[in-house]
């Protein structure tokens, strides 16, 4: 469904479309108040993280383009060629990773906008079905206490100890870690700051534009939060929300970050082998939000052959001598490596690219070609 490590927090490919939209959790609050993420006084009670893997979600466990069914003005929307509401279950499937049972192997995401909240991955049996439920029957442990910052070529920048959760967690004693990279201390009480909470308005009614009451407010608690103060330089200017920074790393996010999260999670050594997805759901704190994705798996009970290394991010595109032989591939990022058909004065940058890539910029890390756009019959 898009992630990829070399794009980090970037949305270009879609990888963050697939969600449930305005979801809350269904009783008390269960998390610990040392884990929270959002400390001013806000509408955070009913948020998904405060009862983490309670909240209700959309679709079969791996998110929905635009959130749900109707498309709503804050991020609520599909990926450019994908239907509202397409169920991530049924996007084409993709290569698939070779993990061993009873291994340690590494996962990552990364940010686009910073929702404070927490995280876990889990392994769903294809045969079994995917859903939610068969999510939550194999949630997976983290290997350890530690959590690592990668760039977007794989090499660690940061270690530091999670904030590992496991108390009112939901199934009972999964493990959560909490998001580490904490918002800014804009507002003190975000309620006073943006009004008591508005419901929600689609898109297709009356209120429900992006200048529109509902979504303004939305705005206006993001602002309480960071997405203002933080935006440019991808850092908080003043206080966070909780301390320390652990992950060197602070802010709303929307700078386009070029780095992940790394975490090592044990895969069970009693499942069987076979087709699995892996599932990774986000329980947002500062936002009625649960962000989700999956991937494609096959475990075995013997190691997987060597899978050789990815190359790595050229710095620079390499223009090929013409584009006649050229097919844009989205699953080996050829408009990356190859879609280059002429560079800047510069020559380091992109200036044209090959008929189905399109050009995009990313702060620091220049200009080049990536994929158009693709649709899903549906």
């Amino acid at each position: 469904m898009g992630g990829d490590l070399k794009l980090g927090g970037s949305c270009t490919n879609g990888a963050c479309f697939w969600f449930s939209n305005n979801v809350e959790i269904p009783g008390p609050e269960t998390l610990p108040v040392e884990a929270r993420s959002v400390l001013n006084k806000g509408p955070w009670s009913t948020s998904p993280w405060r009862s983490p893997g309670s909240a209700p979600v959309k679709g079969s466990g791996c998110g929905v383009a635009g959130g749900g069914a109707l498309a709503y003005a804050n991020g609520g929307t599909p990926p450019p060629g994908i239907a509202q509401n397409f169920d991530g279950v049924d996007m084409p499937a993709m290569a698939p990773t070779y993990w061993q049972l009873g291994s340690s192997v590494e996962v990552a995401w990364a940010i686009s906008a910073n929702h404070g909240g927490g995280y876990s991955y889990r392994l769903c049996k294809k045969s079994d079905g995917i859903s939610e439920e068969c999510f939550q029957r194999t949630p997976l442990k983290f290997d350890g206490n530690t959590s690592y910052i990668i760039d977007h070529t794989g090499q660690v920048t940061n270690s530091f100890e999670m904030t590992k959760v496991t108390e009112g967690t939901s199934p009972a004693g999964s493990e959560w870690a909490r998001d580490p990279v904490p918002g800014c201390k804009t507002c003190d009480d975000a309620i006073a700051q943006c009004g008591e909470v508005l419901d929600p308005v689609p898109l297709n009614e009356t209120g429900g534009g992006y200048s529109d009451a509902w979504n303004s407010q939305v705005t206006c608690y993001g602002m309480c939060c960071g997405a203002g103060s933080s935006k440019v330089d991808g850092v908080c200017p003043d206080g966070t929300e909780f301390y320390p920074a652990v992950s060197g790393h602070s802010g709303f996010g929307k700078n386009v970050p070029d780095w992940s999260i790394m975490d090592r999670v044990l895969i069970p050594d009693d499942l069987e082998e076979g087709e699995y997805f892996l599932g990774w759901r986000w329980d947002c704190e500062e936002s009625t939000q649960v962000w989700q994705n999956c991937a494609d798996l096959i475990l075995t009970k013997d190691a997987p052959a060597p899978t050789p290394p990815a190359p790595s991010p050229v710095p620079s595109p390499t223009p090929p001598s013409d584009c006649k032989d050229f097919t844009p591939d989205k699953a080996s990022y050829a408009c990356y490596y190859n879609g280059c058909k002429s560079l800047e004065d510069d020559g380091k940058n992109c200036a044209e690219c090959c008929s189905g890539c399109h050009l995009e910029t990313f702060s620091g890390k220049g200009t080049y070609c990536m994929e158009d756009s693709f649709t899903v019959a549906v």
